[in-house]
């Protein structure tokens, strides 16, 4: 099933007539915004965030491990609101705890975000310009 913003799986035939379907967004979740959201930590374990309009995502208390992207669909501001304990590293720099990051306003932006110690996210894939609240 294809949903909103997400292509359909490839498939692939080989030459002894078998043949395997590639889905690279299989354990991916797909859902859409149009306004402040506040995600739960159930669903940053491989999601991907469509913001259709200028929205703060707020992340939950950071998942070890947990995965997830925000993609701005339209030429919008898209906040990202780490939880108040938990830094974002942008560039290799440490935010401040609790300190958000804003895209600039362009369509296609985006930013992917690993859970990567009880500290809190690191940038791992962006597109855009993105800075961090001083």
């Amino acid at each position: 099933m294809t949903e909103i913003g997400r292509p359909p799986p490839h498939h692939a035939t080989h030459d002894d007539g078998g043949s395997d379907e590639i889905d690279p967004y299989r354990d991916v979740t797909v859902i859409s915004k149009d306004a402040d959201a506040t995600l739960t930590a159930a669903q940053v374990k491989g999601l991907l965030v469509l913001v259709t309009q200028t929205a703060t995502i707020t992340l939950p208390p950071v998942v070890v491990g947990a995965t997830v992207t925000i993609y701005s669909t339209t030429a919008a501001a898209v906040l990202v609101d780490p939880d108040d304990d938990d830094r974002i590293v942008l560039n290799g720099v440490a935010g401040d705890n609790g300190k958000k990051l804003t895209s600039a306003s362009g369509a296609g932006d985006f930013v992917t975000l690993i859970g990567d110690s009880a500290d809190g996210w690191t940038i791992i894939g962006r597109s855009g310009t993105w800075t961090m609240e001083s």
